[in-house]
């Protein structure tokens, strides 16, 4: 079925490092992949932005609040339901 895809869209590798991130072994540097996940929440895509608000639904740091509070003022309603959404589990 992928014989007509020419080329990804232009954040697929960004939302792969998220997913990366997010399923990093905590024992090898759970530290720096929440850093990870917050950079990635405050990317300028809304795609990639939206994977990280998501992932950040299962991360408990003190950091991840503000960063998902900041999310529903976003102006893509993707990023806002992502926010939303990982707020709410």
């Amino acid at each position: 079925c992928a014989d007509d895809v020419a080329t990804l869209p232009a954040d697929t590798g960004r939302i792969l490092a998220v997913e990366a991130a997010f399923w990093a072994n905590p024992s090898t540097g759970r530290v720096s992949m929440v850093d990870a996940l917050l950079a990635y929440a405050n990317d300028v895509s809304p795609s990639v932005a939206a994977a990280a608000k998501s992932a950040l639904a299962e991360v408990d740091d003190p950091r991840v609040n503000a960063v998902l509070q900041r999310g529903l003022d976003h102006r893509d309603v993707g990023v806002r339901t992502a926010a939303a959404g990982s707020i709410a589990v």
